[in-house]
């Protein structure tokens, strides 16, 4: 089951950021615990921003509500991040069609992505197969 998070789940989230963190090219940037969970409530508590969990908690994503830059009166939803545990990978698709769901629901127009280069081919497999399409490429450059 998929739900919307409450602070009550906002350590094993800090803890699910953080081993994201640690498996992402941005591990060099760091990771600050009491940041990311003030991060988490004040999504929580946004009606522009949503995280959802997987009620064992053992896989969320983050959305938050933007303008589209393009067309500022339409607004999109944009995944922060997505993460599943390991041992329970190959059932992600679900939190993306929920975070679809919710995107509708705020009114959003499309809900755009970026891919991890670390699980990039299965992941890019999990959203061509759910209709999606790759739009760009981010690079990172830590100074």
């Amino acid at each position: 089951m998929i739900r919307e998070a409450t602070a009550d789940d906002i350590p094993k989230l800090v803890e699910m950021g953080r081993s994201f963190n640690k498996a992402s090219p941005y591990s060099v940037i760091g990771f600050d615990d009491e940041a990311v969970g003030a991060l988490f409530y004040r999504m929580i508590k946004s009606d522009e921003a949503a995280i959802l969990v997987r009620n064992d908690l053992n896989g969320c994503v983050g959305l938050i509500l933007s303008p589209f830059f393009f067309f500022p009166e339409k607004y999109v939803c944009n995944e922060l991040f997505w993460w599943v545990s390991p041992e329970y990978r190959g059932q992600g698709a679900r939190l993306i069609k929920h975070a679809e769901k919710w995107a509708l629901s705020k009114g959003a127009i499309f809900a755009p992505s970026s891919i991890q280069a670390m699980n990039g081919d299965a992941v890019n497999a999990i959203y061509e197969r759910l209709g999606y399409q790759k739009a760009e490429t981010i690079y990172l450059k830590v100074k």
